[in-house]
């Protein structure tokens, strides 16, 4: 599997804080900030569907919502790239938010794309997993369905620049911090203005962004961004969406 590794989630952030005791950084990390996974849908202006969001390889999980209990809708785009079309079927998931699989499959690396509905009980959080060996897929939703990528313990293999991806920044909070390992990228505000420019001698270590008075509590978002690496929120919600209009928030 791409990405796995013999140690979990928590034991790698015990080995990193581990090291912070005898490197110190040049800043002071802000207290860290603990979210449910329990989303709802926010909804903050009009929708729009996102452009190109590139592409992924290997596996990726998506975190969705069904209003009133509708269908979700997934269209992926499998094998684009042309030449690993003869790999393993593209395999999928649907789970409730226990990991109860409500669905599952397999899609041919045929560099088409593929619409998979799944059924669903009730309004609520579902989660989508997807793998495709790694022959490069893209992921669209309709207009409106909100959907998100969880940030936790997820390592990602992105090819290109990703659309513009949104995030929350919480009221009151005056500076927040990210770990970013991967290459450089925009922050910008809720009005679209260059909040900070990160380079790509900045991976690998914690970013530090102070909240200009007046924009707290409003959705920024990453420009120009490859969702490659690594990337943790220390003091948000550790879940970025791809449309402005509706993004996925802690019901707290």
């Amino acid at each position: 599997m791409i990405g796995k590794s013999d140690y979990t989630h928590n034991e790698i952030e015990k080995f990193f804080n581990e090291g912070l005791k005898y490197f110190k950084p040049n800043y002071e990390l802000v207290d860290e900030v603990k979210f449910s996974d329990n989303f709802v849908p926010v909804k903050f202006g009009t929708c729009k569907q996102y452009k190109d969001p590139g592409f992924w390889s290997g596996a990726l999980k998506f975190v969705l919502y069904s209003v009133e209990g509708k269908p979700l809708i997934v269209q992926v785009d499998t094998g684009l790239i042309s030449w690993y079309r003869n790999r393993p079927d593209a395999k999928y998931k649907f789970k409730d938010v226990n990991g109860n699989i409500i669905k599952k499959g397999k899609i041919k690396l045929d560099g088409k794309r593929h619409r998979l509905i799944c059924n669903v009980p009730s309004e609520g959080v579902y989660y989508f997993e997807f793998n495709d060996s790694g022959a490069g897929w893209r992921i669209y939703v309709p207009v409106g369905q909100p959907l998100g990528i969880p940030l936790k313990g997820q390592r990602f293999i992105h090819h290109g620049i990703n659309c513009d991806l949104y995030f929350y920044v919480p009221k009151k909070t005056k500076v927040f911090q990210y770990f970013w390992a991967s290459s450089g990228h925009k922050i910008l505000g809720p009005d679209g203005q260059l909040i900070k420019q990160v380079g790509i001698k900045d991976s690998g270590d914690y970013i530090t962004v102070k909240v200009p008075k007046g924009l707290d509590g409003k959705i920024w978002r990453f420009h120009g961004i490859s969702l490659t690496g690594r990337i943790e929120f220390r003091n948000m919600p550790n879940v970025l969406s791809f449309m402005q209009g509706i993004i996925l928030l802690p019901k707290e």
